[in-house]
C-alpha cells in the first residue's frame, strides 16, 4: 500500500497498540488503486460500545467513501450485537449529515472542556 501510514496513523492514534486494536476493535478501509482512501475504525471501545472515528483522504472528498465504509462498520456492529457510537462537534455539518445518512439520530448535546497540560504541574 502507497499510504499504509494512513491506517496506521488512524490506529495508533487511538490505540496503545495495534494489537490491541486487533483484539478488540472494528475497522474496514476503502481501498482506490494500492491506497487507503477512507477508513472507519472503533475509536474507542467499551463493552459492547464502539466509539466511531471515520476519514476520508481529502482528495477524495465527496465521492461516498465515507458512507461506504460506514455502512460496513455500522452493519458489522449490528451482525455482531455492537453498539456504534456517533459523535461530532456542532460546526462539523458535514460529519452530523453522514451519520443521518448511516441512520443515526441525535440524541443530546454536551460541553467539552478541554485544559492545556504544562509542565511543572501549574
Amino acid at each position: 500500500m502507497k499510504n499504509r501510514d494512513f491506517l496506521l496513523s488512524k490506529i495508533t492514534s487511538f490505540w496503545e497498540q495495534p494489537d490491541n486494536f486487533l483484539g478488540l476493535g472494528l475497522g474496514y478501509a476503502l481501498v482506490d488503486e494500492d491506497e487507503v482512501v477512507s477508513a472507519c475504525i472503533s475509536g474507542f471501545v467499551s463493552r459492547a460500545i464502539h466509539v466511531i472515528d471515520i476519514e476520508t483522504i481529502e482528495e477524495h472528498w465527496g465521492k461516498g467513501y465515507a458512507l461506504a465504509v460506514g455502512r460496513h462498520f455500522v452493519a458489522a456492529c449490528m451482525l455482531h450485537r455492537l453498539k456504534p457510537y456517533w459523535d461530532c462537534m456542532v460546526e462539523n455539518i458535514p460529519s452530523a449529515r453522514l451519520a443521518e445518512k448511516l441512520g443515526f439520530m441525535k440524541t443530546g448535546e454536551y460541553t467539552l472542556y478541554s485544559f492545556k497540560l504544562g509542565s511543572g504541574g501549574r
